[in-house]
C-alpha cells in the first residue's frame, strides 16, 4: 500500500478538524481510493512531522492524494513524503512497517514501479 505523508509548518495552527474533513471530501471528489489518519502520538513529537498519513489503494491514488494535498494546504506544508506499508515475514507473522523496511533493506529491493514512485519523478 502506497503512503503519502503531509507535514505542517505548524500543525497546531494550520491543521484544524474542518481542514481535515475538507481534505477527505476533496480527495473523494478527486476519485481517490484509500484512507487517511491524523498522526496522534504522545507529547510534542506529533506536531513535528507526518501529521497526516494517507494510505492509497494504488500508486495512481497516492499521486492523486499528494497532488491534492499540496494544492489544498499549500504554504502551510513544511514537507511531503512518500512511502509504503511493506509486508515482511518476521517470526511467522506479516509485518507492515515502512520504517523497519528502510532500516533493514533498500528501496532498490522494491519492484521498479515502486522505486520510481519513491524517486519523485
Amino acid at each position: 500500500m502506497a503512503k503519502i505523508f503531509l507535514s505542517f509548518k505548524s500543525a497546531i495552527d494550520d491543521l484544524t478538524p474542518e481542514d481535515y474533513l475538507q481534505l477527505t471530501i476533496g480527495l473523494s471528489n478527486e476519485g481517490f481510493i484509500g484512507d487517511s489518519k491524523v498522526r496522534l502520538i504522545e507529547g510534542s513529537e506529533r506536531f513535528h512531522f507526518n501529521n497526516i498519513i494517507i494510505h492509497a489503494a494504488s500508486l495512481k491514488d497516492a499521486l492523486i492524494a499528494e497532488k491534492f494535498g499540496i494544492r489544498f494546504f499549500g504554504e502551510k506544508l513544511e514537507a511531503t513524503g512518500r512511502g509504503f506499508d511493506v509486508a515482511e515475514d518476521k517470526d511467522g507473522k506479516n509485518v507492515l512497517d515502512w520504517n523497519n523496511f528502510l532500516c533493514t533493506k533498500s528501496p532498490s529491493d522494491l519492484p521498479a514501479e515502486a522505486t520510481n514512485f519513491l524517486k519523485y519523478n
